[in-house]
């Protein structure tokens, strides 16, 4: 898992996610709020729609006032008499970028480690192992669960551990297409379960099983639960 060197909370992607309510101003306020600072730096920060979303300058803006808040969190757990109380009590939002395979199995526990002794939010973005670095590498996420093990510059590094993915089916399925056992042949005809267009894994295995590639036909199913539910009922390997 890599994660950014200090910690950050998420920039806030989508104007419309923080209701007027929770900000005691109206969404007039708000909109004529947003228009002096884009005047005061010069620049657009918002583009108007629905949901409204920011700019890149927004984005980068958003990042900067929530670093510093970070920061802020980060002096309070020092010196908790500059901490505000109650309501006020702001809490930040992390964003972890996380594989499906992970948020499916073990990620959630390790949510609950964390958040029992921080009053962190998180903002969960899902994508495959092998491009979750890329969001950490845009500044999209402040930590990420990926396969690669080096880490991005300014970030840290931590090896949580291995994943051993073991091709599966339905024994009504093997019966159906592997009576005769894993050929290249009896894999062209038996549909596999595919999580997305990223999504390399059974590829991988076909060439380590079959010493090449073979064009096998997928069933797209960008859901863990779909994956197990249709592995049981014998749509496809996985």
């Amino acid at each position: 898992m890599h994660r950014s060197r200090p910690s950050q909370p998420s920039c806030v992607r989508e104007v419309s996610s923080a209701p007027h309510g929770r900000l005691n101003v109206t969404p007039s306020a708000i909109s004529q709020r947003v228009k002096q600072l884009e005047e005061r730096l010069g620049c657009v920060l918002i583009v108007r729609g629905q949901p409204c979303t920011a700019t890149e300058t927004g984005r980068l803006l958003c990042r900067h006032v929530e670093q510093v808040g970070m920061l802020e969190q980060d002096l309070r757990d020092v010196l908790p008499r500059v901490a505000p109380s109650g309501k006020d009590a702001g809490r930040v939002t992390l964003r972890v970028a996380v594989n499906a395979d992970s948020l499916g199995t073990w990620f959630i526990g390790a949510m609950a480690a964390f958040l029992s002794g921080d009053r962190a939010l998180l903002d969960i973005a899902l994508d495959d192992q092998e491009y979750t670095l890329d969001w950490l590498r845009s500044g999209d996420v402040q930590a990420a669960v990926t396969a690669n093990p080096r880490p991005v510059q300014g970030c840290d590094s931590a090896a949580l551990g291995k994943l051993r993915y073991v091709a599966v089916a339905s024994p009504e399925y093997v019966q159906r297409y592997f009576p005769r056992g894993v050929t290249a042949a009896a894999l062209t005809e038996a549909p596999s379960l595919n999580f997305d267009r990223k999504d390399r894994m059974q590829a991988r295995w076909i060439r380590r099983v079959c010493n090449r590639d073979v064009d096998v036909p997928v069933h797209w199913l960008p859901s863990i639960q779909a994956f197990v539910d249709a592995g049981l009922a014998g749509i496809g390997w996985e």
